[in-house]
């Protein structure tokens, strides 16, 4: 049954990762004009224990994590994952 419960739930993240990386990356360029936004999996290969990363490329920036962001730009990283 364990089994069962865990095949559901890696099945239901990896849906729902895939369409809210999708969203996440289309609204950031939108929120971020000629930036680039994307979450990652910090462990692909176990989908049951990986954290997620946010990636950001804001315009004229180099590539970062959202440590280094303004909190504006923080703000914002967190209304295109929402």
């Amino acid at each position: 049954m364990i089994a069962d419960v865990d095949e559901r739930i890696l099945q239901v993240f990896t849906e729902a990762f895939v369409d809210v990386e999708r969203e996440f990356q289309q609204v950031f360029s939108a929120l971020f004009p000629g930036g680039e936004g994307r979450l990652v999996l910090t462990d692909p290969d176990d989908m049951l224990t990986t954290g997620i990363e946010v990636e950001a490329r804001r315009p004229a920036r180099r590539s970062s994590g959202c440590r280094c962001c303004p909190a504006g730009e923080k703000s914002l990283t967190a209304v295109a994952i929402t």
